[in-house]
């Protein structure tokens, strides 16, 4: 696995970032903003069956932020 670039979230590959894969759902000059696939951005989901935690389905986050990565 690499750290993305920018080039990386235009192209649409799935993005790692925090042990979940994220689409992309949009990327600006400064942002991007990635989704769990098949969930609505700004909603919350449990990782596991009956979970008793949640976390967030989406984020928005610098392009640059060092925990995004791709596989080369």
């Amino acid at each position: 696995m690499k750290q993305a670039s920018k080039d990386d979230l235009i192209s649409g590959k799935q993005i790692y970032f925090r042990g979940y894969i994220y689409n992309v759902l949009w990327v600006s000059d400064s942002k991007v903003k990635i989704v769990l696939p098949g969930h609505h951005p700004n909603s919350w989901v449990s990782p596991y069956p009956a979970g008793t935690y949640t976390i967030p389905a989406s984020w928005e986050l610098p392009i640059t932020h060092p925990e995004l990565y791709v596989m080369n």
